[in-house]
């Protein structure tokens, strides 16, 4: 049976900003609930199953708790937006999940940098935080999430900060410049392997976000802790 149909996005948002305040009505949960099917619909062409969750049904009742938490976690964030917005950022939940699920399916572990060969000597920051270019009510969500985590990822990467900054230039911005004096290319090339690791486990593991995410928490580091550091020394 053909699930798919087009939908209202205000409407559906509107039904969204129904959870913020806790007024979620049984209408609006049935619209969610369809607005999920009809997306796992056209994403795995018509079988739902391939994403290892079951049938139809299965598939949607883990899509709609998932996405649910992870919406929620940007209530304060997001619910001053208008409705449009609000349902072009719940668009793209369902769309990472479905991806999520269809990967674990095929048994590939989830990685940021999927892509890079194991022979590459040395991860490019672009690998890392590939381009993406994204309408612009996602580029507006993408940066309250980038700006929702940044300040854990500086946490995170704490004491690292050197290693990370010359990381971040070698493969981004100059090779040329140094953050901190390694004893030899070959320790310098171990402590960017080092850092690169921390870095995908925080993206992977800690908050699991989209790459354009990442990009903009990278830069975000580069502009903010990666420039002071470079010009105060």
């Amino acid at each position: 049976m053909n699930v798919w149909k087009e939908y209202d996005l205000s409407s559906l948002g509107k039904c969204i900003k129904g959870l913020f305040n806790n007024t979620l009505s049984t209408l609006c949960a049935k619209q969610i609930r369809e607005f999920i099917a009809a997306k796992v619909y056209k994403k795995t062409y018509g079988k739902p199953e391939n994403l290892g969750l079951g049938q139809m049904e299965d598939v949607v009742d883990e899509l709609y708790q998932e996405s649910i938490e992870r919406i929620l976690k940007f209530k304060q964030k997001l619910e001053d937006f208008e409705p449009l917005q609000i349902a072009t950022y719940f668009n793209r939940i369902i769309d990472n999940l479905i991806e999520d699920f269809r990967k674990a399916s095929e048994k590939k572990p989830l990685s940021i940098d999927g892509i890079v060969k194991e022979e590459d000597d040395e991860l490019e920051l672009l690998e890392v935080i590939p381009d993406n270019t994204a309408v612009t009510s996602e580029e507006i969500f993408d940066k309250v999430v980038a700006h929702d985590i940044f300040e854990e990822f500086k946490n995170y990467m704490n004491g690292k900060e050197l290693d990370l900054c010359d990381f971040i230039y070698y493969t981004g911005y100059s090779k040329d410049t140094q953050f901190r004096e390694y004893p030899s290319a070959d320790a310098r090339y171990k402590a960017h392997q080092r850092v690169r690791e921390k870095i995908r486990k925080f993206f992977e593991e800690v908050v699991n976000v989209s790459p354009s995410i990442v990009k903009i928490v990278i830069e975000k580091y580069k502009s903010e802790i990666c420039d002071h550091i470079r010009f105060n020394k």
